[in-house]
C-alpha cells in the first residue's frame, strides 16, 4: 500500500477500529438509534453503557495522545537545533520540517475524524440522558452516575479538540502544510461509506449540527 493511500485511509481504519473495540468490550450496538427512556430503570441502563462506552474510548485515545506527545518532542528539537544553526545542510533541515509536518497532519486528520464519529455517535446519547436525568433527579445514586458519565465525555470532547489543535499549530509554526506534504481528509459515517472533504460534524458541534450537550 503507498504512504498517500495509507495516510487517506488511516483515520477511517482508526474510527472503525474504535467503534469494533466498544462494539466488543461493552457489548452493545455501537451503530444503533439511542434508545427510548421510558423509565427509571431505562435511564440506568443507559448512564451504565454510555460510562463503560466512554472508559473504553479514553484508553483507546491514551495512544493518540502519545503520538502528540512524541510530536511536540520532535517541534522541540528541530526548533531548538534551528535556533542554533545546528543543521548541516539547509536540505536536511527541510527534510526534517516536512517529516514533522506530515506526522502532524496524519495526527490532525485522524483526531478530526475520531472527534466526528465519536460526537455523532454520543452526543445524542448524552443530551437524552441529561434531558431525561431532571425526571429522576431524586435518585442521587443514579443522579451521580449521569454526572460522571458526562465529565468523561467532557474530558474526551476536550482532549479530542487539543489532539486536533495542537498539530494545527505546528504545522502553522513550520509555515503551513505544502502539497507535497498535505495528507486529504476523509470521514467515514456509520454505514461504513468514505466520503472526501470536512463532512458533517466537527469541533463545535456535539454530533454535527446539534445542540450542545453540556453548557
Amino acid at each position: 500500500m503507498s504512504l498517500s493511500l495509507t495516510a487517506v485511509l488511516l483515520p477511517t481504519l482508526t474510527v472503525l477500529l474504535l467503534l469494533q473495540l466498544l462494539q466488543c468490550e461493552c457489548n452493545v450496538n455501537v451503530t444503533s438509534a439511542p434508545p427510548k427512556i421510558t423509565s427509571e430503570k431505562d435511564l440506568a441502563k443507559l448512564a451504565s453503557t454510555l460510562n463503560q462506552q466512554m472508559q473504553t474510548a479514553e484508553k483507546f485515545l491514551h495512544r493518540q495522545a502519545a503520538e502528540e506527545a512524541e510530536l511536540k518532542r520532535s517541534f522541540k528539537q528541530y526548533s531548538t537545533r534551528t535556533a542554533r544553526h545546528g543543521w548541516n545542510s539547509l536540505r536536511t533541515q527541510r527534510q526534517n520540517a516536512a517529516r514533522i509536518r506530515r506526522d502532524a497532519a496524519r495526527l490532525r486528520n485522524t483526531s478530526e475524524s475520531i472527534d466526528r464519529a465519536f460526537r455523532r455517535q454520543f452526543g445524542r446519547q448524552i443530551n437524552l440522558m441529561q434531558i431525561n436525568a431532571k425526571r429522576y433527579e431524586r435518585n442521587n445514586d443514579l443522579t451521580l452516575s449521569i454526572e460522571r458519565t458526562v465529565a468523561v465525555y467532557k474530558r474526551i470532547v476536550e482532549l479530542l479538540l487539543n489532539l486536533i489543535t495542537c498539530p494545527i499549530d505546528i504545522i502553522n509554526a513550520l509555515g503551513g502544510v505544502s502539497q507535497s506534504t498535505e495528507i486529504p481528509t476523509s470521514t467515514t459515517d456509520f454505514s461504513g461509506e468514505i466520503t472526501d472533504g470536512d463532512g458533517a460534524g466537527g469541533v463545535g458541534d456535539v454530533y454535527g449540527g446539534g445542540d450542545s450537550a453540556y453548557a
